[in-house]
């Protein structure tokens, strides 16, 4: 079970748990931002909820690209527009 996978099914849609559990030594790790996310979108949470984890991010412009790619996937996956 990956990291992004244990810290959805531990933080449900709360932003700041998934923001605490991905923060290590005071600094949130991009990596674990990045695989929440994933598991989040995969799981049909809010894509709000994912696309506001990229204002903790450090590589924001590499999280905004992240976050679109799973945007079309949950659109597909979702069926949504």
């Amino acid at each position: 079970m990956s990291m992004g996978n244990q810290i959805a099914m531990i933080a449900k849609t709360e932003r700041g748990k998934v923001i605490a559990l991905c923060t290590i030594y005071n600094i949130v790790s991009d990596y674990c931002l990045f695989g929440a996310m994933d598991e989040l979108m995969f799981e049909g949470k809010p894509p709000e909820l994912s696309q506001s984890l990229c204002e903790q991010a450090h590589d924001k412009e590499v999280c905004g690209q992240k976050y679109q790619k799973l945007l079309g996937d949950f659109n597909i996956r979702f069926k949504k527009n």
